[in-house]
């Protein structure tokens, strides 16, 4: 009779009752540099394995600081989910003046880098992983000023020059800039109009090529004008790659990256824009799921000859071995090593002991589907010892059956017939040890 224990040892030793499956979160944080006199934005993304879902392998990145006043906030709330991009605001007190821009000046514009840049991200153990993060576009809003105190409905036309006129203030908006409002210069409006009818507060979203590195949108308007931005623009849109997290080892971890706003910089939104700078924190959390589930009983095995023992009561046939296989439930999205502790040391491995002291060794071994050790050989009846085995390791989330294997040589099978009418036993315990 053999008693087995199953128990899970990590950095600090815990136990495991039969019936429970462990979600462990190792916190780690890290000192990040911040940039002074700079706007702030954070991109966060927490990753939990799915049981029911265990092909799920990507960051939820929803609880990120987006902005609450942006085209994707407010006017169409699909557009950045649907293009797997993020809406930030660069900050700043709002421009409350209006900004003269003369004529053929560019002075309203949305240029920037679409190039991906790589951060990374660190936790507090010093695992090191990339997050790829490139600029996805930018949009701004703005109002034109109203020349020699023209009315509200006319501030477009009031900067057409002498001679030149208009019938509404779509048709002035189009001789200043030369295109309606669907394009802000070459670049197509891949957003929509804030208001009304988009003449009065035009809003322009244009987005970035990936991997290009300079798109210019710049707005070239042939007369002066005034024009102010509409309180809280502009925005920009990133995109971010995220590493596989079943691949990373649990815990938190953090970096950053810096964009520079303005002539020159990364994204330029032309004149009047107040912060030079966007900082944006990364904090990425890793949950990882490691559980065992054994059916009823198993904590008592009996071992037992192939084809049970009436083949040796009825016909004579001698046993050539004791065996038993017992299957459980394994969910892991973290590699683990295993190992064993024995009532009755045998050798490397266990052994199990009649009343008169004869022991016997029992061979221990281990089958799990679609897991490697680490020399990448598959995992079929590896034996397990007292010593700690490699790490176990499977490409993505494992949720399924595995089994453990107990055996009685045969050599030492044959000594056990001497023995006839003994009741062997011995008490097992079984080490999980994931990797967190």
């Amino acid at each position: 009779m053999l008693r087995v224990k199953r128990e899970f040892g990590s950095v600090f030793f815990f136990r495991a009752m039969q019936q429970m499956g462990l979600f462990l979160t190792v916190l780690m944080f890290a000192v990040v540099p911040q940039v002074s006199m700079a706007a702030e934005a954070l991109v966060k993304g927490e990753f939990r394995p799915d049981r029911l879902n265990p092909q799920k392998n990507q960051f939820d990145l929803s609880k990120s600081q987006v902005s609450r006043y942006g085209y994707c906030a407010i006017v169409d709330k699909s557009f950045c989910p649907s293009r797997g991009i993020l809406e930030m605001e660069i900050g700043g007190q709002p421009i409350v003046t209006y900004l003269p821009i003369p004529a053929n000046s560019g002075g309203l514009k949305i240029s920037g880098d679409g190039r991906w840049r790589s951060v990374d991200i660190v936790s507090a153990a010093g695992e090191h992983n990339t997050v790829q993060v490139r600029l996805a576009g930018g949009s701004i809003a703005f109002r034109p000023g109203r020349n020699a105190g023209a009315p509200s409905s006319q501030a477009w036309r009031s900067w057409l020059p002498a001679g030149v006129v208009a019938a509404s203030e779509a048709e002035a908006y189009k001789l200043i800039f030369g295109h309606d409002n669907s394009r802000l210069g070459s670049c197509p409006n891949d957003g929509g109009r804030q208001n009304g009818t988009g003449y009065n507060i035009p809003l322009f979203l244009t987005l970035f090529p990936a991997g290009v590195a300079q798109t210019d949108c710049v707005g070239q308007n042939q007369y002066a004008i005034e024009v102010a931005y509409y309180d809280k623009s502009p925005h920009l849109y990133i995109e971010v790659l995220s590493p596989s997290p079943l691949s990373m080892i649990a815990g938190d971890y953090t970096g950053y990256i810096n964009y520079r706003i303005g002539a020159g910089g990364d994204i330029d939104f032309g004149v009047g824009i107040t912060d030079p700078e966007l900082n944006i924190r990364f904090e990425f959390t890793v949950v990882h799921d490691f559980g065992v589930t054994f059916p009823g009983g198993s904590n008592l095995l009996s071992l037992v000859p192939e084809g049970g023992w009436m083949a040796w009561l009825q016909r004579g046939r001698k046993p050539t071995r004791l065996f038993r296989d017992q299957k459980f439930d394994l969910a892991a999205s973290a590699s683990f090593r295993m190992s064993v502790v024995c009532e009755y040391p045998e050798g490397a491995s266990c052994g199990i002991r009649n009343d008169s002291g004869h022991q016997v060794p029992v061979d221990i071994g281990v089958t799990l589907p679609n897991f490697r050790d680490t020399s990448n050989q598959p995992v079929s009846k590896y034996p397990l010892a007292s010593a700690v085995s490699p790490w176990f390791r499977h490409a993505g989330y494992y949720v399924g059956k595995a089994t453990l294997h107990f055996e009685v040589p045969k050599a030492d099978m044959e000594t056990m017939l001497a023995h006839s009418g003994s009741r062997y036993s011995g008490n097992v315990t079984i080490l999980f040890e994931p990797e967190f």
